[in-house]
């Protein structure tokens, strides 16, 4: 029985492409804690149907120091908070934290995805319910160099309801799309020998329509830092919602440059390639928003597509 078994999750894991890596459809036990992660964080990503205002609640774990970030979107603006916080006791899917500075958790209850976190040092306070109308993908191991590897899973998607407080203001949320997103890796976020740049963009056409693009370049050079090299980059691009479908995909994307209060200013576009029409993804304005000296640099920002829709594209950078 246990043989059959083993053989039914391995038919549920579908090779995409000669880069090797597997994907298959998301479930819950996704979310949890995984023992052999060294960098691991869980997010709730929400966009606004129009596009214009958005919100990212992610929690870090394992790469200590660990920290909860809000980061809080409007057309042409971008606010960051980020408190101190310490692993706490969780049972299940999802994840929680406790003081110095805050505490929130990410719960699965039923069909839903419960959100709840506040920072003591900043007055950010969030509680957002996510209503999973669709299952995702979980893809990975993702390679990197040095035999570490990566994998992301787009544990549910759906339709959020709730609101979140900072110090810049209150954002009432009420059938925003959105999204709650499991990470980690066996590398460090800020592990330059590891990856050179990891990219991710996540687009609603509709609750039902959901484009993913998710991969890494990795390290294979120090020339990598000022002339990224797409030709060894590796990821996937995806459709979710209401039909799963990944292939492995080739990226252009525009080479870094140094920024004045940073090391690097992430790119702005992304364009995906796996047979058929490309997906180009950009920042309607260039906006982006983070906390670059947490773990190397991870920022994101409002993004828009050449087939429509509203979401986020991000890029994490390790430090130099």
């Amino acid at each position: 029985m246990r043989s059959v078994l083993a053989a039914a999750a391995a038919l549920t894991l579908l090779h995409v492409g000669g880069s090797g890596t597997l994907w298959r459809t998301a479930r819950p036990s996704d979310s949890v804690a995984k023992p052999s992660a060294v960098s691991e964080t869980w997010d709730f990503r929400a966009v606004a149907p129009n596009g214009r205002r958005a919100i990212v609640v992610r929690f870090w774990t394992k790469d200590n120091p660990y920290y909860i970030e809000w980061l809080w979107y409007q057309r042409r603006g971008v606010a960051s908070y980020t408190v101190r916080v310490e692993p706490a006791a969780h049972s299940g899917p999802g994840v929680s934290m406790k003081e110095p500075f805050g505490h929130g958790s990410i719960r699965h209850v039923g069909s839903r995805w419960l959100l709840d976190a506040y920072g003591s040092t900043n007055a950010s306070r969030a509680h957002l319910v996510l209503r999973a109308l669709r299952r995702g993908l979980t893809v990975g191991p993702l390679p990197a160099s040095d035999g570490r590897a990566a994998w992301l899973s787009v544990v549910a998607t759906g339709l959020v309801d709730g609101v979140v407080e900072t110090p810049s203001g209150t954002i009432p949320l009420r059938g925003w799309y959105g999204a709650h997103v499991h990470e980690w890796a066996t590398y460090r976020h800020s592990d330059s020998r590891a990856y050179v740049r990891r990219d991710l963009a996540l687009i609603w056409r509709s609750p039902h329509d959901i484009r993913l693009v998710w991969g890494l370049e990795p390290f294979r050079g120090p020339a990598q830092v000022t002339e990224p090299d797409d030709s060894v980059w590796r990821g996937v691009r995806a459709r979710l919602g209401a039909s799963r479908s990944a292939c492995a995909a080739r990226v252009r994307r525009g080479r870094l440059q140094p920024g004045p209060l940073s090391y690097v200013v992430p790119t702005t576009r992304l364009r995906a390639s796996c047979g058929g029409a490309p997906l180009a993804v950009r920042h309607p304005d260039g906006g982006v928003g983070g906390t670059p000296w947490v773990f190397g640099e991870t920022f994101t920002g409002l993004a828009t597509s050449n087939i429509g829709g509203v979401g986020f594209l991000e890029e994490t950078v390790p430090a130099w």
